[in-house]
Formats: C-alpha cells, structure tokens, sequence
C-alpha cells in the first residue's frame, strides 16, 4: 500500500477533491531499504488546476 511508502500526507495524495483523471504513473519508494514502485493516478484538481497524485484506490470516477 501506499503507507509502506511512509507517506505523511503532507501534500493530500488521501485528500478528497474533485478533479480531472490523466492517467496512472508509478513513483519509487524505499520501504525497509527495498527499492518497490508503486502506482499512483495523477489528477488534476478541477478548483486549483494543480496536479496531485493519488492513491489509485481512492479514485472513483463519476460520469456527469
């Protein structure tokens, strides 16, 4: 999961926000010394425009 990443949240990647999908990525992490690649979705935020990424599970993607 993304925790074995220690993420701190510090820049919301588990924030709820409203935005547009661009695709998923994959970013390196080094939980107990073991280089592992995780994937994350980039979204953009649809208030800011700015660009985060996101858990993939906590995407849920709507049709409006």
């Amino acid at each position: 999961t993304l925790g074995d990443c220690d993420f701190n949240d510090s820049e919301g990647i588990l924030r709820e926000r409203s935005g547009y999908f661009h695709r998923f990525g994959d970013v390196e992490c080094l939980p107990n010394g073991e280089n592992v690649l995780k994937t994350v979705a980039i979204v953009e935020e649809e208030a800011t425009g700015l660009v985060y990424e996101v858990a993939p599970h906590c995407i849920q993607f709507v049709n409006e």
